[in-house]
C-alpha cells in the first residue's frame, strides 16, 4: 500500500490536489474536497506556494462541493501570513477564493 494520510506532508497534499485538479476529471470533485479538508487541517504548515496550489485546485472542484469551512481555514492562514506571499501567490489565492465563493 501507499503512504497513509498521517505520513503525507503538507506539501504532498498540496501537490496531489494540484495534480488531480489539473487532470480535470469530473469524478474528482469529492476527492478534491477531501484533499482540501486535509490541507486546511495542515494550513499553518503549508508554504505560500502550496496554499496557493491547494486554493487553485479547490476552485476547480466544482460548484456541487461544499467548501466553506475548508476555504475559511485556508483564508485565515493566508491572511495571517500574507506578508510571506509573493504577488503571484496572492493573485492565485485571491482568484481561487473569489471563484469558489461566487
Amino acid at each position: 500500500g501507499g503512504p497513509r494520510r498521517a505520513e503525507l506532508e503538507a506539501q504532498h497534499v498540496a501537490n496531489i490536489a494540484w495534480g488531480v485538479a489539473r487532470l480535470a476529471l469530473d469524478s474528482a470533485s469529492g476527492f478534491l474536497a477531501q484533499l482540501g479538508q486535509e490541507a486546511a487541517s495542515r494550513a499553518p504548515a503549508l508554504k505560500p506556494q502550496e496554499l496557493a496550489a491547494v486554493s487553485w485546485a479547490l476552485a476547480h472542484a466544482g460548484p456541487e462541493v461544499e467548501l466553506s469551512h475548508t476555504v475559511a481555514a485556508l483564508a485565515r492562514s493566508a491572511v495571517a501570513r500574507a506578508d510571506e506571499f509573493n504577488h503571484q501567490e496572492l493573485v492565485n489565492v485571491a482568484w481561487a477564493f473569489a471563484e469558489i465563493t461566487r
